[in-house]
């Protein structure tokens, strides 16, 4: 039977018959508030230290990928290939500044700068984020030659770090590459990685 009252309750049925309001109230609003704000106190620095570690990793994979293509390539190809620092993806820059990116070449004649005729194989850009990567000893290039040992390292060989911004020791990871031409990459405390 229809409600004559339409959709609001008939008067006679009191207080059970009513509809409650919808919503919520001030206090349920500001306990919502407060449980997020616990929650984003918790969480980003969380956040910040996943970016910084996938960052890190990214860095370090992509360096350890290009130095094993430029062994593979020295080999393959029977005369040395170098891998440079290189701002712009056409010329060595002679810096230790590994996060302005790099360059992997032919290096016809082994010595560590792009020169004309030598084929650019591959070109990385610079890392994001602010990041450092720096070789100790100082190295500006790595070139391996034909037996895919690298060729212009020091005795101990070179250890590149990846260090975040803002600062985080725990997250450093290091590149180790040996004059026999391998690389390794080793945590932050580990070796020569500090």
């Amino acid at each position: 039977m229809a409600n004559a009252y339409g959709n609001r309750p008939a008067p006679w049925r009191g207080r059970r018959g009513r509809t409650h309001p919808r919503g919520v109230s001030l206090i349920e609003l500001m306990v919502a508030l407060a449980i997020l704000a616990i929650l984003a106190v918790v969480a980003v620095p969380s956040f910040v230290t996943t970016l910084q570690g996938a960052r890190i990793s990214n860095g370090v994979n992509a360096l350890v990928g290009d130095l094993q293509l430029a062994r593979s390539e020295a080999m393959q190809r029977g005369l040395p290939v170098s891998v440079c620092v290189s701002s712009d993806g056409g010329t060595c820059s002679k810096r230790n500044t590994w996060q302005d990116g790099w360059i992997v070449f032919a290096d016809d004649n082994g010595t560590g700068v792009l020169e004309e005729g030598e084929a650019v194989l591959r070109v990385r850009r610079a890392l994001p984020g602010g990041d450092t990567f720096t070789a100790e000893p100082e190295a500006s290039a790595i070139t391996y030659g034909r037996d895919g040992f690298a060729r212009n390292l020091q005795a101990g060989g070179v250890t590149l770090a990846l260090r975040t911004e803002p600062a985080n020791a725990p997250l450093t990871r290091c590149v180790a590459v040996s004059q026999v031409g391998r690389q390794i990459i080793v945590s932050s405390g580990v070796g020569q990685c500090v």
